[in-house]
């Protein structure tokens, strides 16, 4: 808790002096672009503290010992907050990254140190997602972690769930599929329309989306035929 708070008081002490840096001296360069990724960072920054004392929290709940009538109780708390802590731990480093790739294109050579912080709320964001494999331990009693660095880790990571919870998993991710499919044939209609509508071509960014569209299709229609083969 200690660290937690040394944690806060670091990063608002920071926020305030991106604060006077952009603001107090004057109308800085690009003053939207930069109040953006300044109040993304703070957004972030929040997140990733959020997430930490949710991890907290199902840490302290794990480690205490309760009668067999609490189990149940105790088992769904520490589950609701794990869930809560990914939710907000991919919120944060998805921003996080968003943030830093639209501030290196506006506000590299204004404000550096504004993209300095966005970078490392980055590294912590890539390492707080991290700590949802540990609290796989504490929801889920038994759970043998396979080893980070085996090059299959992911395939064994997965192969670790019980045969329901690969349902539930393989259900969501083939919707997230679809959708994302429909979406990636939305975007390519937008940026055509866009380039025809604003006289700036996107070309290459409707050759990146269709390529990455034919790809997704490609590698799921090759994976059932290996899955038929397999069966």
């Amino acid at each position: 808790m200690k660290r937690m708070i040394l944690l806060a008081a670091a990063i608002a002490a920071y926020a305030v002096y991106q604060f006077i840096d952009l603001f107090a001296g004057g109308e800085p360069a690009k003053p939207a672009a930069a109040a953006a990724i300044y109040l993304s960072n703070v957004f972030c920054a929040i997140m990733l503290l959020g997430a930490y004392s949710l991890y907290h929290k199902v840490t302290i709940i794990g480690s205490q010992k309760a009668e067999a009538a609490d189990e149940d109780e105790r088992q769904i708390r520490m589950e609701r907050y794990a869930y809560q802590f990914a939710d907000y731990a991919q919120i944060a480093f998805t921003v996080i990254l968003i943030t830093l790739v639209a501030g290196f294109l506006l506000l590299r050579h204004d404000h550096p140190g504004t993209l300095l912080f966005t970078f490392a709320l980055l590294i912590a964001g890539y390492f707080t997602q991290m700590l949802h494999v540990k609290l796989l331990m504490y929801v889920r009693p038994g759970f043998q972690m396979p080893l980070p660095e085996d090059k299959n880790f992911q395939e064994k990571l997965f192969d670790s769930f019980d045969d329901g919870e690969k349902h539930v998993m393989l259900k969501g991710l083939y919707k997230l599929y679809s959708m994302t499919i429909s979406a990636m044939i939305v975007l390519l209609f937008v940026l055509m329309f866009y380039s025809i509508f604003s006289g700036e071509s996107q070309l290459f960014s409707i050759i990146a989306v269709g390529a990455l569209l034919l790809f997704m299709q490609l590698f799921y229609l090759n994976s059932l035929k290996t899955y038929k083969r397999q069966a």
